[in-house]
């Protein structure tokens, strides 16, 4: 029921995603731009709320959703990402440890694997990097993994190339006093997913 929804939407919301008024970032200094970046990553509890648009640029197949992605790094750490359709007909709700990670669908079938991102692998037809979104949300390069990162004249990261994906940041927002990404566009062969983040909550 995840796999095959209306281009109509899809192009609805991509166009929705794309318009709006353009805001004129203050700079920051080199200096400033690299305590923003240490003051992010010291972040361990937060929650995104949104609206993204998957495609797929060779079949042109695809779908639009509201997004919900709520991230406790402390110990024990826990994960919850919910997913609801248009109109709420379906949802997705995952839920994640260090140990496991289940999936409950609306129509009321529930999966199990060690991680988010293989119960998406393994269940539905689009892919989703949830471990990556830990920190490319946040404009930070996820660990372990080459990323060669291209930044605007206000020092605020504009494209950043890691394992595979291209992530492009087209517009930030100031939160709770640190400067964090509020669209993004990733893309990795044929695979598009626009991200706009409507709300952050910054818990810790």
């Amino acid at each position: 029921m995840l796999r095959h929804y209306g281009r109509a939407a899809s192009v609805l919301l991509f166009t929705t995603l794309l318009i709006g008024c353009a805001q004129i970032s203050p700079k920051m200094t080199g200096s400033a731009q690299a305590l923003n970046a240490q003051q992010v990553a010291k972040i361990m509890t937060w929650q995104v709320t949104g609206r993204f648009a998957y495609r797929d640029t060779v079949t042109h197949n695809g779908f639009t959703a509201a997004i919900l992605l709520d991230q406790h790094n402390l110990r024990p750490k826990q994960t919850q990402l919910m997913i609801v359709g248009p109109l709420s007909l379906w949802r997705a709700t995952f839920n994640a440890t260090d140990q496991e990670a289940t999936l409950a669908l609306s129509d009321g079938r529930v999966f199990h694997a060690t991680s988010i991102d293989a119960l998406l692998r393994a269940n539905v037809a689009w892919y989703l990097p949830v471990a990556a979104l830990n920190y490319w949300l946040f404009a930070l390069p996820e660990p372990g993994s080459h990323a060669k990162i291209n930044r605007n004249t206000a020092g605020e990261m504009t494209e950043m190339l890691q394992a595979g994906w291209a992530i492009n940041y087209s517009e930030y927002q100031w939160v709770d006093g640190y400067r964090l990404p509020k669209r993004l566009i990733l893309t990795k062969g044929p695979l598009q997913l626009k991200l706009a983040i409507e709300q952050w909550n910054i818990k810790l």
